[in-house]
């Protein structure tokens, strides 16, 4: 009887079953990315820029149209593009990053981020699901623009392939810029810190949207742009392997700023730091390679990698010098591992070395290539090797002076702590680079003739001069007090290393192992459901 009436019932429809299907589909997604996608696209933010956004379209295909009746045979393709770009940036730029930073500010203001942190959502899953919403923010805008983007291809001037590899650009930014505000979000929980932050996040947002706009619009009003271009290839090689490892690494970085204060939140993230460096420095190599000129390319190599592991360093010798009874348990167990390993686990000197360490490396691999490359003066590299010197010297004591001020303050882990070190070294800048520079100008060297004293603790200015005159004598001097300095400090960094070296391996308790033997058994196998209709009996 059952089953007659069972065989009664008309089937589910298509409609039914692909409902079904997105119902288990959206059940199975990150938790945070529907719970912010929900949020968004309910939010009067979203739907009144939508609609901004549309009326923008509407107004500019009427003006824009305009060019075509006065001169039907004039080519307005970019002009016409340009203007979408404009409309299409804003949002991706300004709105996006800004909704995802007040997204996770607000879970940290409303104190409901402890409850999101005691689920099973790990700290990746929580910002994979923030990027997701904007993602699918992206997916909305873009395809809102799309068809008016396509249509400048019929208005002439401009390929296809440019208007795809310019949107896709673009999108790539604004997932760069929405990593970045996450990760800055993550710098404090205060509600006055988080407001101070949000005011800095959006003026900065802004102004990265005037400064895209622009060189967009210069590269296309002046025909530079081209999808074709020769060497654009390359371009495109440097881009997005740069972006790709960098990404990574802000990535980590975020997740790391959520996960509890005594797991390991070093060792993923120093690995992409040397990723990213390797990428670096392969691009350096391609393009000295491909486009010669291997000494004036060094210059802007030793500039990015020396303001890349600099600002790495910034956070690392802000970390604590004490390791958690966890990390502890991850060391290697041998006294030669623990020394070899030492440099990817969390700690001040640690980073500060693992820093010096690359930066080293970098600058060596960049003096070598010069040196088997460019026989232009007899295979010498002094020049190049003293500014090198210089440069590491500079890195090497401004994060020994950061790290000095910052063990000065409590190293209790407040919220503030946070964004500590990231204030000091503003401070430390203002105090050795741009106060310095003023007093030069209005004292001692009003029209920028020549290297003043005043300069002595300014790297840019003191690199500068080194490279347009190495024979200065002021310049010397300054140079080898900055290598005595350096040496001094790296004494002093070397001391505190051997006492974070001290830290040696602990076994995990009995009850730790059987937790985590727990954890990683195989679920038990579901019983059978005995009022299943297929059930014997």
């Amino acid at each position: 009887m059952a089953t007659m009436e069972s065989s009664s019932q008309p089937a589910p429809s298509r409609l039914a079953r692909l409902e079904s299907w997105l119902e288990e589909a959206g059940d199975r997604l990150n938790s945070i990315l529907v719970k912010s996608a929900r949020q968004s696209m309910q939010s009067r933010q979203f739907s009144r820029t939508f609609m901004l956004v549309l009326l923008a379209i509407l107004l500019w295909s009427f003006y824009g149209l305009s060019f075509r009746n006065l001169d039907p045979d004039a080519a307005i393709g970019p002009k016409m593009f340009i203007g979408y770009f404009i409309i299409l940036a804003f949002p991706l730029l300004v709105t996006i990053p800004s909704s995802a930073f007040g997204a996770l500010s607000g879970e940290f203001q409303d104190q409901t981020f402890e409850l999101l942190s005691i689920t099973t959502l790990t700290p990746r899953q929580i910002v994979f699901g923030n990027l997701a919403t904007a993602m699918l923010q992206q997916l909305l805008f873009t395809s809102a623009l799309m068809p008016c983007l396509a249509f400048t291809f019929l208005l002439r001037g401009i390929d296809i392939v440019t208007i795809l590899v310019s949107v896709g650009y673009l999108c790539l930014l604004s997932l760069g810029l929405t990593i970045l505000a996450l990760l800055v979000a993550t710098l404090t929980t205060t509600r006055f810190q988080q407001s101070l932050l949000s005011a800095v996040v959006a003026i900065g947002l802004f102004f990265c949207f005037l400064f895209t706009i622009q060189i967009v619009s210069e590269l296309f009003l002046r025909s530079f742009f081209s999808a074709f271009k020769e060497g654009a290839a390359y371009f495109y090689l440097f881009t997005l392997s740069n972006f790709a490892s960098l990404f990574a690494l802000v990535f980590l970085a975020t997740a790391a700023r959520l996960t509890f204060a005594t797991d390991n939140r070093a060792t993923a993230l120093r690995i992409a730091m040397l990723v990213q460096s390797a990428v670096l420095a392969g691009t350096f190599l391609v393009a000295a390679i491909r486009f010669g000129g291997a000494r004036e390319i060094a210059m802007t190599y030793f500039v990015l990698v020396g303001l890349f592991w600099y600002a790495l360093g910034v956070f690392v010798v802000g970390e604590s010098s004490e390791l958690s009874l966890r990390v502890r348990r991850q060391l290697p167990r041998t006294r030669l591992g623990q020394i070899g390993a030492a440099w990817f686990f969390p700690g001040p000197a640690r980073g500060y070395f693992f820093v010096l360490t690359n930066l080293l490396t970098a600058l060596a691999l960049a003096l070598v290539f010069i040196y088997f490359r460019d026989s232009a003066r007899a295979k010498s590299i002094s020049d190049e090797l003293v500014l090198a010197a210089t440069m590491f010297s500079y890195v090497a004591v401004y994060l020994g002076v950061l790290y000095a001020l910052i063990k000065i303050f409590p190293s209790k882990a407040t919220p503030s702590s946070r964004v500590l070190p990231i204030t000091i070294n503003m401070a430390l800048i203002l105090v050795g680079c741009v106060i310095p520079s003023i007093l030069d100008a209005i004292l001692a060297n009003p029209y920028g003739r020549s290297y003043s004293l005043f300069e002595i603790f300014n790297p840019f200015v003191t690199l500068s001069y080194a490279h347009r005159d190495p024979t200065n004598a002021t310049v010397v001097a300054v140079e080898f007090l900055m290598w005595f300095l350096a040496g001094v400090v790296v004494f002093l960094m070397g001391r505190q290393a051997i006492r974070e070296l001290r830290a040696s391996w602990l076994a995990a308790p009995q009850r730790v192992l059987e937790d985590e033997a727990q954890k990683n058994a195989a679920p038990p196998a579901a019983a059978a459901d005995p009022w299943a209709a297929d059930a014997p009996g």
